[in-house]
Parts: C-alpha cells; structure tokens; sequence
C-alpha cells in the first residue's frame, strides 16, 4: 500500500468536513480541491508519491489535526508536497489546474520563500527534485543492463 492508499477513508473524511464547516480561507479552499482531485486519483497519485519523505510519514496526524481543528496550514503544505512530487515523477501527465492553483499560491502567497531555511521549502525546492533524479538514474541504469557504464556510454 501507498500512504495516499492507506489514508484515502481519512482523507475522504477530512474533505466532508471542510466542506460542511465553515471554512473558508484560501488555504480552506485549496485543501478542499486538493483532497477532492487526489481522492478521485487515487491510483495514480498512490503510484507517485512514496513514503520517503517526513511529510508521508505524518500524513495520518496531519489528516486528523485538519479534521479537528480545522486548521489547513501543515496538510496545505503536505497535499503541495505530494503534488510536486507526482508531477516531478510523471511529466508525461500534464499539471492539472489543481496543482497549479497549488504551487502558484505556494510560490506568490508569500508564507514561503525560496531560501527561508523551513523543511518544506527545503523539500519543495531541493530534496524532491534531487530524490526523484537520484531514483530516475537509478532505474535508468539499472534497468539498461550495463551498470554505469551503460548509462554514460550508450
């Protein structure tokens, strides 16, 4: 199982009472379309985004934090991080208008900046991209039968 698989029931859960609460912030809104599109992807987001980062890892509290305090800040920036990385694995998918609303609003609301030193920058910015180049030269050389030298040589 994958950690949007194993927490998809809470995940269902958390957009019911977004939607039946009166919440309505940006960052409210953006949960609400997020959760919505990657339940209804289930499978290719589940396909995507892997239990390697700190953020997978405390999805399920952040699930529950969102459902009862209604406060979206930490799955905002969590729901952003798993987006960024299925559209870093899978290019050939085009960036929905979700994801987009999502890195827009994370990039020009001004909560984040590039170098302001917090784990979620640092994850949006630098170690996403680094893990899925690192995991794609890995399968590449791997999987073409002659080790490095393959990969480099042809």
């Amino acid at each position: 199982m994958s950690v949007i698989q194993d927490n998809l029931h809470a995940m269902e859960q958390v957009l019911r009472h977004l939607r039946s609460a009166e919440h309505d912030s940006a960052e409210a809104r953006l949960c609400q379309w997020a959760l919505a599109e990657i339940c209804e992807q289930s499978g290719a987001y589940a396909a995507t985004v892997l239990a390697k980062t700190p953020f997978a890892a405390q999805f399920g509290s952040v699930l529950a934090e969102a459902a009862e305090s209604g406060n979206c800040f930490a799955l905002l920036e969590t729901l952003t991080l798993f987006c960024r990385e299925r559209v870093l694995r899978r290019p050939d998918m085009p960036e929905s208008s979700m994801e987009a609303a999502l890195f827009s609003y994370f990039v020009h609301s001004g909560e984040w900046t590039f170098a302001d030193g917090t784990l979620v920058t640092d994850w949006f910015y630098v170690r996403l991209p680094v893990m899925v180049l690192f995991d794609l030269c890995t399968t590449a050389m791997h999987g073409s039968g002659g080790g490095v030298s393959a990969a480099v040589h042809g």
